[in-house]
């Protein structure tokens, strides 16, 4: 099962953010938690803002995939500078699993474009 939240990237103009899916809905017993799916955890960080070393940081999120045990979670920051990030965790985590993450990558960021990953 692949199931795949999606935002199409319109700039920081875009008035009306598009989000859709794309891919086979989850069946009833497939459904976890709503914070652990993908549109629940949209829902927690799009949009969120993150303070790191006394600066402000706002989350924008392009795109959650959930494919076998793994999630792939692209995303942007905005602040002082813009970053733009891919993240691979479990299938099951949170905000709260990936938040500390963001946080800790913010205060050594790095240009690698390398995939990070969530313990």
């Amino acid at each position: 099962m692949s199931l795949r939240l999606v935002r199409e990237s319109r700039g920081l103009a875009a008035t009306t953010p598009r989000t859709g899916y794309c891919g086979p809905l989850p069946t009833v017993q497939e459904t976890t938690p709503d914070g652990a799916r993908p549109d629940g955890l949209f829902s927690a960080l799009d949009g969120r803002e993150l303070i790191a070393m006394g600066r402000r940081w706002q989350v924008e999120i392009f795109s959650i995939c959930d494919q076998g045990s793994e999630r792939w979670v692209q995303l942007a920051l905005h602040g002082v500078t813009d970053y733009m990030l891919t993240f691979r965790l479990a299938a099951g985590n949170t905000a709260r699993d990936l938040v500390p993450t963001i946080l800790s990558w913010l205060m050594h960021p790095t240009d690698s474009g390398e995939v990070i990953s969530v313990a």
